[in-house]
């Protein structure tokens, strides 16, 4: 099993795979649907380079948009543990496990925190006041990497890329102004948020943050 965790270019992706020990740089894979409708169809890849933590590089003989267009045919959607240990996953999954709001390919695993909103849910917070700004956030791989020290300082945080527009930074600083709260949804969201305050507000942002908030920290946000 392998989890695409980022793009490289064209035909190149980063990746977790497992048994991880069992791959090596050259090794031939291939990848196929099980137990969808339609024909069969098949991926072949490269295992290009090994790295730490289960993490490979893969080069498929597929490129561009005919690669896209053969994972999202062959590949399923990344589960929790607590999901995925009591059944297989499920086409329904790639609707029912994402958030509303979603925009835009580029994480690992769907950001959980905010799985519960509804249109139901968002029109009732607008009835009562509560504006909604959204910003992007490609959920990183060490999402599913434990913390494995005693102290957090020696623990080396995962990056994940994220945007603050303009507009969200406008509103959020204006709301504060007013007295406002902000509130994230999530901790990843959270983290966002602190790259981008500065000097007491919120700058737009676009880039990776690899924050770690521990006991003690001063958010900006």
């Amino acid at each position: 099993a392998a989890n695409l965790i980022e793009r490289i270019d064209r035909h190149r992706w980063r990746a977790l795979a497992r048994p991880a020990k069992r791959l090596k740089e050259g090794d031939r894979l291939s990848f196929r649907h099980s137990g969808k409708a339609g024909p069969a169809r098949t991926i072949e890849a490269t295992v290009a380079a090994k790295g730490d933590e289960g993490e490979f590089e893969f080069a498929f003989d597929l490129a561009g948009k005919d690669l896209d267009l053969a994972i999202a045919a062959v590949g399923e959607m990344p589960l929790p543990p607590y999901i995925a240990g009591r059944r297989h996953a499920e086409d329904i999954d790639r609707t029912d496990y994402q958030t509303i709001y979603a925009a835009h390919d580029g994480a690992v695993a769907a950001p959980t925190a905010g799985l519960h909103f509804t249109p139901q849910l968002m029109a009732a917070l607008d009835v009562r006041g509560v504006t909604c700004h959204f910003v992007t956030l490609h959920v990183g791989a060490g999402t599913f990497l434990p913390v494995k020290v005693d102290d957090t300082s020696g623990h080396k945080m995962h990056a994940e890329w994220g945007e603050v527009s303009s507009e969200t930074a406008t509103a959020l600083n204006a709301a504060r102004g007013r007295g406002g709260r902000i509130v994230a949804v999530g901790t990843t969201s959270l983290r966002l948020l602190e790259s981008a305050a500065r000097d007491g507000e919120i700058q737009p942002f676009r880039g990776s943050t690899d924050i770690f908030i521990t006991p003690g920290y001063r958010f900006g946000a």
